[in-house]
Parts: structure tokens; C-alpha cells; sequence
């Protein structure tokens, strides 16, 4: 079910307007992935593969589209409020209450991220990163690949216990 959402709509998007923008000769995408297929934290295996697909596809188009002058941007937020715990089937226990408390707790508006994918597109930047916590583990994945990946799954258990 995620995946036919997350990963196949971007697919199937792109499969309907690429050959649309090649036949206008110019264009953008912009995709819709989630900070969650950079950084792949624990306990989200199915999001974390289909956010990562999104990149993926979004990174292959981008070399492959550049001489139809079309430009692909991903954009990849981390905690904002939106209705994704409540819509989405994600099991109720501490992770979707994490996931709530971080929603909650951002500052960010839809409006930030909208204006953030937008500036994206008009400057050309394949990978949008709008919030600097998401922008920090990413350079830090990185810089320090093996650090990161033994430190998030600490990381998740006490912020887990932060909101229990």
C-alpha cells in the first residue's frame, strides 16, 4: 500500500509528463520525498525504501532530462504538521507518537515547505532539504557515514523516551 503511494505515484507521475515536457522543450519536476530516504532511520523500513526511490528516481532523471532542458528538484522535508499519522495506516505505539510530538513541536508551516520546494525549482537545486535538522544528519550521514549509523539508533531510542 505505501509503496504503490509513495513510490509508484512519483513513477507513474513522471512516466504521464516527462514526454509532455519533452515535447514543450522546457519544464520541471518537482518530486515529493521526505528526509526519511536520506537519512533512513529505525523502525520505518517501508517509508524509508519508498522516500529513497523517490530520490533515486529523481536523481537518475535529473542526468538523464538535462539535455531536454528539463529540471528535476526533490524535495525532502522532516517534521512539519500535516495529517500523515492520521491518514496513513502507521501503527499506533511510540514511533507514531514520536512522530506526532515532532510534528508538534515544529515551528515549520506547509507554507514554509511550499515557498522552500518553490525557491528549489526556480534555482535549479536537485535536492531541497528545507529544515536545517534534516539538512545537519544529512551533511553529518555524509561526512561520517559509519558514526551516523551507529548513533541514530541511540538517538531514536531517547527521543523516544522523551515523548513516552
Amino acid at each position: 500500500w505505501l509503496l504503490r503511494i509513495d513510490l509508484w505515484g512519483p513513477i507513474y507521475g513522471c512516466h504521464v509528463f516527462v514526454p509532455r515536457l519533452r515535447r514543450q522543450g522546457s519544464g520541471h519536476i518537482l518530486n515529493v520525498a521526505s528526509a526519511a530516504g536520506l537519512l533512513n532511520g529505525p523502525g520505518m523500513g517501508p517509508y524509508n525504501v519508498a522516500k529513497a526511490g523517490v530520490i533515486a528516481l529523481s536523481e537518475t532523471l535529473r542526468s538523464e532530462l538535462a539535455e531536454d532542458h528539463i529540471g528535476v528538484t526533490v524535495l525532502c522535508p522532516t517534521f512539519f504538521v500535516t495529517n500523515i499519522l492520521k491518514a496513513g495506516r502507521t501503527p499506533e505505539g511510540d514511533l507514531k507518537k514520536l512522530g506526532q510530538h515532532l510534528m508538534e513541536k515544529s515551528r515549520v508551516t506547509t507554507g514554509d515547505i511550499a515557498r522552500a520546494a518553490l525557491d528549489g525549482v526556480e534555482d535549479g537545486v536537485l535536492h531541497v532539504v528545507p529544515q536545517a535538522d534534516g539538512r545537519w544528519m544529512w551533511r553529518t550521514k555524509r561526512l561520517l557515514p559509519q558514526k551516523f549509523h551507529d548513533f541514530l539508533p541511540r538517538a531514536m531510542k531517547w527521543q523516544l523516551g522523551r515523548v513516552k
